[in-house]
């Protein structure tokens, strides 16, 4: 298991991206894990207490041969999580359902612990 800690930034996100790109650089299924990995952690930014003053979130990533487990812990809820839109063409509120379409698995397994399990499509090239 690999570990970044971040500051609960909007500009974290290129960081925990950076990080996964590297971790993941030529899996197939690279760009999708990245691409789930950022909106888990912009949702921590924006909807945890990491997003507070002097608030941080922790990136965590499991890389096996074949898949890989990416955590994101932040500093607990402000509200209770809620998908806030499905619509086609809404700015906001589609970043759950991304995750859940790109990966094999994904959810919380509470005070503020958010993962997803995702196959990498082969070796690396």
């Amino acid at each position: 298991m690999t570990v970044l800690v971040l500051p609960g930034r909007p500009e974290s996100g290129s960081a925990a991206r950076e990080f996964a790109s590297k971790a993941l650089a030529g899996y197939p299924a690279a760009s999708d894990a990245v691409l789930c990995l950022d909106e888990m952690v912009a949702n921590a930014v924006q909807h945890s207490r990491s997003g507070l003053p002097g608030g941080t979130l922790e990136v965590r990533l499991t890389v096996t041969a074949a898949s890989v487990l990416a955590e994101v812990l932040d500093e607990g809820p402000l509200g209770v999580p809620a998908v806030t839109s499905r619509e086609t063409f809404a700015e906001r509120g589609r970043g759950l359902v991304l995750v859940e379409a790109l990966t094999r698995a994904w959810g919380s397994a509470g005070n503020g612990l958010w993962w997803f399990w995702l196959p990498l499509g082969g070796d690396p090239e």
